[in-house]
């Protein structure tokens, strides 16, 4: 495409842009063009005034909106170049990053905070449990019923942590842990469990009525 485009801009005389939509690819030799090809080479061949030649050079269809720009030139439209920043937590952002190289990615390395364990069926809390203290009785247990939408509060180990400015708090939620794992070493000797050995399926709720989250304590640095 862009020898095309190149050529469109260097060719003198009689010229026509036009870009169509992508995805998905358009089978060849290009049959969905053949009328706006017929109707080019009616004009220039055979001499039937069609209009063609009334219509703007360059034609482009808009991904997202779907709807067909106009124009002489390419781009249609006066355009201005402007830079998007990586930031952290996978962002975007016109803004630059303000800190300095020792600040914006401490070391790039993974490294496990602390880890929960939860069985569903063990899911009930008692009235000891506050915001970012749950706990499990583990008294009965509840079956879980295929489909039902259910809160499962995961106690975490107790831990302490700086976070510095660049690190990024990565949650993972799955049913089940690699029993290799360079992450584990740091876990205690009794933290592993045996699995079921059942395939099962979760799906994760996050929405206005489900608001999952994780609650962490933070506090200020001593002296701060």
């Amino acid at each position: 495409m862009d020898g095309t485009i190149e050529l469109f801009k260097v060719l003198k005389g009689p010229k026509k842009l036009d870009i169509g939509p992508y995805p998905p690819m358009q089978s060849r030799p290009f049959v969905e063009e053949h009328d706006k090809m017929f109707r080019w080479y009616d004009y220039w061949l055979k001499g039937i005034d069609n209009g063609v030649m009334d219509e703007p050079e360059v034609t482009v269809f808009v991904e997202g909106s779907r709807e067909r720009v106009t124009g002489s030139q390419w781009p249609p439209k006066d355009v201005e170049y402007r830079s998007l920043y990586l930031r952290p937590r996978h962002k975007l952002s016109f803004e630059p990053e303000s800190m300095g190289a020792e600040h914006a990615a401490p070391d790039g390395k993974r490294q496990l905070v602390t880890t929960g364990y939860l069985k569903a069926s063990h899911r009930e809390l008692d009235d000891r449990t506050t915001e970012g203290n749950p706990y499990h009785p583990h008294t009965r247990a509840v079956p879980v019923e295929p489909g039902r939408i259910e809160e499962y509060v995961l106690r975490l180990y107790p831990f302490a942590n700086t976070f510095k400015p660049g690190h990024r708090l990565t949650v993972e939620l799955s049913n089940n842990e690699p029993l290799a794992d360079a992450h584990n070493a740091l876990l205690p000797p009794d933290a592993f469990y045996l699995p079921v050995g059942r395939p099962v399926t979760h799906k994760i709720y996050r929405d206005a009525a489900h608001p999952s989250r994780l609650v962490l304590p933070f506090t200020k640095a001593v002296g701060k």
